[in-house]
């Protein structure tokens, strides 16, 4: 019981507690400084250069693949050339720690938890990034330029949908800019990957059916509006 007194009254103890679960995180964040081009990322970081974020877009979708928000994003951040290889794990564990934090706080809220709500949402949403890269089934799917854009900054993005879906919800009135921003966000990573679209749009099925089957309208729209954009993407 003192002890716990102790830990109340020193914010130090949150500090420590934030920072070594940060460590992980950071660890992913450092290693990546050292990704480099290879293989297929030569071609893409050149084709963008050359043809510009729309252009490569329409090309690749003309010649290759119809993951519209891969090439879109790629061919934008072409003229950061190597640079952009080397922030991209960086930009992933960030989103990701956001989006992981604003969820789990919007939980802990629910909850009805408020002391060390925060400093507990962000250790936990730290140590929960940091695992989640290190269950990857390929660490290529972190640290390789074509890949990571494809399958894992997508993860990233999915959490912040989710933690806006919650903060949404419980607002009296649904805002139609909230429902344009959650139509737009799902149809942006519906055009990661052919892959991804496919696991988006199961994971909103079943979202949707869970918040029908529960009577929560607010859910219940909000991942409608999802599911349409992501069948828009998928054609």
């Amino acid at each position: 019981m003192m002890m716990m007194t102790l830990f109340k009254r020193i914010p130090i103890f949150q500090t420590l507690m934030i920072a070594l679960a940060l460590t992980p995180a950071a660890l992913y964040v450092y290693l990546g400084q050292f990704s480099r081009l290879w293989s297929d990322d030569y071609c893409v970081v050149a084709l963008g250069q050359e043809l510009g974020a729309w252009g490569y877009m329409t090309y690749e979708r003309d010649t290759w693949s119809g993951s519209y928000a891969n090439w879109f994003f790629k061919g934008a951040v072409a003229p950061l050339d190597i640079l952009a290889v080397r922030i991209m794990p960086a930009l992933i564990v960030i989103l990701w720690l956001v989006g992981l934090f604003w969820l789990i706080d919007e939980g802990l809220t629910r909850l009805k938890i408020s002391h060390w709500r925060r400093p507990l949402a962000l250790a936990i949403a730290a140590l929960g990034v940091a695992g989640a890269i290190s269950s990857s089934y390929a660490p290529q799917t972190f640290y390789w330029y074509s890949s990571n854009v494809k399958y894992t900054l997508p993860l990233a993005l999915l959490t912040i949908y989710l933690a806006l879906t919650v903060w949404l919800a419980k607002r009296t009135r649904l805002p139609a800019w909230g429902l344009m921003a959650v139509a737009a966000l799902y149809f942006i990573t519906a055009g990661a990957s052919e892959m991804f679209l496919v696991f988006q749009m199961a994971f909103m099925t079943g979202c949707l059916l869970v918040s029908l089957a529960w009577r929560r309208r607010a859910y219940a729209r909000i991942f409608s509006v999802g599911w349409l954009a992501t069948l828009v993407g998928l054609m």
